[in-house]
């Protein structure tokens, strides 16, 4: 299988494009080629009678066959006069001459390299022909040393010349030789301008990923988890070849050569992820299981692109929609959108001084874009000071940036990301965010350490351990609370005074009457610097359907804070005070409205037959007891008398039982006026309270007033369907982001307008 995948090896998108554009322009300008006015046809220079073969360039096939020409001349060193284009090898009816043949002698007598080209996008089926068609004219030809079989996005050589002609694998080689020499061991080579890897991009890129994780899988062979942790180990090795372990001028690593078996190239690559291991510990802590013909296949997917010179745009959508499926759709995960991330980033503006933390950094997005976002800083502002702008850029990398996930697995992918961009893996901390503090290292992630946060903590779980509810101040004497909202109070914990937040919350927390505590917490400790409302879509591609809004923050300083304090003392001493004589006075009324029910409450008590039975009940239980206090009492005021009557004894004992019925009566009459006042008094209580609390909020906010920049996003850059779309957020021209157009530009305006401003 892994032989198969090797023989239609799909090229990199970037390959197309410059096949296309590069090697056709450098052919035009070599006089190689050349094309009239209206390029509709082209003209080779070469081998032909007349030196010259023209053809129709309107013919998607010519377009493949144009660039394997010139790159056969300039890359690989043939002479274009000894290339001979559409070649006729034989009478044979229907024709199908040979696109291309490169002889090795001047008098064109010995064929060197056969070449079959056919348009790009051909089935497998049509490949195979184009094969087939090749191996005929070579025979025919009477035998090239080579094979070239080249649609665009398919390539594959065979050393035709040393294997039966029936042979269709083990003659495969990895590339054509240079200059008539010998076939390289090895094709892509750091460094150099013509064998080095070209970018991949994000097309190319997410269909090698999800090819890559698939051969790994092999269609649920493998758990989905334990398949991601074989991909990534692989995705690291190669890397950390690109990146360190492979010198300029070597050959990669991670790439196959001629006739390697399986072993041979999974070994050597086995070692590059030891090497890689042994640097990088906190990535990855155990060997690479995958069996070596997985191996083996990864790297025939992956050999022939740069993992690190590919944007971080397109590696970064490419992980977003490779990540999103199969954590997602196998472990129910999500990632935020890379829109939505480079909004919120150019929102805050970081730059090289801040401290950057995201408390559910999941894969590392806001980090990798806030450093994408100061790289960019710094080329911009110290442009022509390249010393300058490594060094800055290696220390925001390295000691500027940190991360905390949950997932360990998600976690060291973060950090690889970290390490594809040469910065600091070992920032990211697997742990749970809304933990203790003494669970994380204090030199990584610390109380009060960052002067910026941006994150989008998870919604929707809930903290019932108290516990773990006591560490917070909106989740103290709960019995439960949303992880958003105490991600709300750990963020602000996170920043220095003055930090800033850039924060995704689901709408109830700004909106929800209920949840009006946390906003007010908010308020009490940080400054509303923007709210934007994005659309009900906008987490939908990525598996959530939360309405969500982007809260930005800036955390008081110490004065801003007092300040606050100081204007909220007072509001609430001044609202006391004013209240203070007319709760007394109602508290008085109420107690008078209670205790003019007595005669309701006692009417109502006599009426219910219950009441009084289980009084009566209640009483009789004692009869035995009355009667002998009624005699003895009797027997000594008429000792001088002689003895009472039974019915005199009887009759007392009645009239004594119905008085403490009576009294019983009149003691659960006072007991439910008092339960009345009390309740009474409570519902009074907690009315004027709330009055009381809104009235000191709204003097806090007419004293504290100042301007909150807000936004309605109704186009994020991406429809429900995850299709492109129009992006009010912020406006991309010519590959650089306008910072004038788009909601950006309306941020920015505002904070200038607000430059003068003296409040909180």
């Amino acid at each position: 299988m892994a032989k198969q995948t090797t023989r239609y090896r799909p090229l990199t998108e970037q390959v197309i494009e410059r096949a296309e554009e590069s090697w056709t322009k450098r052919g035009l300008r070599k006089g190689l080629i050349s094309l009239t006015q209206d390029g509709n046809r082209v003209t080779y220079r070469c081998a032909n009678d007349g030196g010259t073969y023209s053809d129709d360039y309107t013919d998607p096939e010519e377009s493949v066959r144009v660039s394997l020409f010139v790159e056969l001349v300039e890359k690989y060193q043939y002479p274009s006069e000894r290339i001979w284009v559409e070649k006729h090898v034989s009478d044979r009816r229907p024709d199908y001459p040979a696109d291309l043949i490169v002889f090795e002698d001047d008098d064109l007598k010995r064929p060197y390299i056969l070449g079959e080209t056919k348009k790009a996008g051909v089935s497998e089926a049509e490949f195979n022909r184009a094969i087939d068609q090749a191996f005929e004219n070579a025979h025919l030809t009477g035998g090239a040393k080579y094979i070239v079989v080249d649609c665009g996005t398919w390539r594959v050589v065979f050393d035709y010349a040393n294997h039966p002609p029936g042979e269709r694998q083990k003659n495969i080689v990895r590339d054509l030789p240079v200059a008539y020499g010998n076939v390289p061991e090895y094709k892509f080579i750091k460094g150099d301008a013509n064998w080095d890897l070209p970018a991949a991009t994000f097309d190319d890129l997410a269909r090698r990923f999800q090819r890559c994780h698939d051969a790994i899988w092999q269609g649920g062979k493998l758990d989905p988890a334990q398949a991601f942790d074989e991909m990534s180990k692989l995705m690291f090795a190669k890397y950390w070849d690109e990146l360190l372990y492979t010198k300029n001028g070597a050959p990669y690593a991670f790439q196959i050569g001629t006739k390697e078996s399986e072993k041979v190239v999974a070994d050597r690559v086995r070692t590059v992820y030891q090497h890689a291991r042994e640097q990088k510990v906190d990535v990855f802590g155990e060997d690479l299981k995958a069996p070596d013909h997985v191996v083996y296949l990864v790297v025939d997917l992956l050999e022939d692109i740069s993992l690190k010179k590919t944007d971080l745009d397109a590696k970064g959508r490419a992980f977003e929609t490779f990540l999103g499926e199969i954590f997602r759709g196998k472990m129910g995960q999500y990632f935020t959108k890379r829109e939505i991330v480079t909004f919120m980033v150019n929102m805050l503006d970081p730059d090289w001084n801040d401290w950057v933390v995201d408390p559910a950094c999941g894969s590392g997005g806001f980090l990798l874009y806030a450093w994408d976002h100061v790289h960019k800083r710094l080329v911009r502002d110290y442009a022509g000071d390249r010393d300058a702008i490594l060094r800055l850029d290696w220390e925001f990398s390295h000691k500027h940036i940190f991360g905390v996930e949950i997932n360990d697995r998600i976690a060291r992918i973060a950090m690889m990301d970290m390490v594809i961009h040469e910065d600091g893996s070992s920032n990211i901390v697997c742990a749970d965010s809304l933990g203790p503090w003494d669970i994380f290292p204090q030199d990584k992630i610390a109380e009060g350490h960052f002067s910026m946060c941006l994150t989008n903590p998870p919604f929707g779980a809930v903290v019932n351990r108290q516990v773990d509810l006591r560490r917070f101040q909106l989740g103290e004497g709960r019995p439960s609370q949303k992880t958003e909202i105490l991600f709300v109070e750990r963020c602000l914990q996170l920043l220095k005074p003055g930090g800033k937040l850039g924060i995704v919350l689901p709408d109830g927390i700004l909106t929800n009457s209920s949840l009006d505590y946390v906003r007010k917490f908010i308020e009490g400790n940080a400054r509303i610097l923007a709210v934007v409302s994005l659309p009900s879509y906008a987490f939908v591609p990525a598996g959530a359907g939360v309405k969500a809004s982007l809260l930005f923050l800036r955390k008081f300083s110490a004065q801003e804070k007092a300040r606050f304090d100081g204007t909220a003392r007072k509001a609430q001493q001044e609202v006391h005070t004013e209240y203070k004589p007319a709760i007394a006075r109602r508290e008085k009324e109420i107690e008078r409205e209670v205790m003019a029910e007595r005669g309701i409450v006692e009417a109502d008590l006599r009426a219910n037959p219950g009441t009084m039975a289980a009084i009566e009940k209640k009483l009789r239980g004692q009869a035995r007891h009355v009667e002998q206090q009624v005699r003895k009492r009797l027997a000594n005021a008429t000792k001088e008398n002689g003895e009472v009557s039974e019915e005199r004894v009887q009759a007392v004992v009645a009239t004594e039982i119905q008085a403490q019925i009576e009294a019983e009566l009149q003691k659960q009459v006072g007991q439910e006026l008092k339960k009345r006042l009390k309740q009474a008094l409570r519902t009074y209580r907690q009315e004027v309270v709330a009055e009381m609390e809104e009235e000191i909020w709204r003097r806090i906010r007419e004293r504290l007033n100042y301007p909150i920049f807000m936004a309605i996003a109704e186009h994020v850059g991406y429809d429900a369907t995850d299709r492109p779309d129009e992006n009010e957020l912020l406006v991309v021209e010519d590959g650089r982001i306008d910072e004038t157009k788009g909601i950006l530009g309306e941020y920015r305006r505002f904070l200038g307008e607000q430059q003068g401003y003296k409040g909180v």
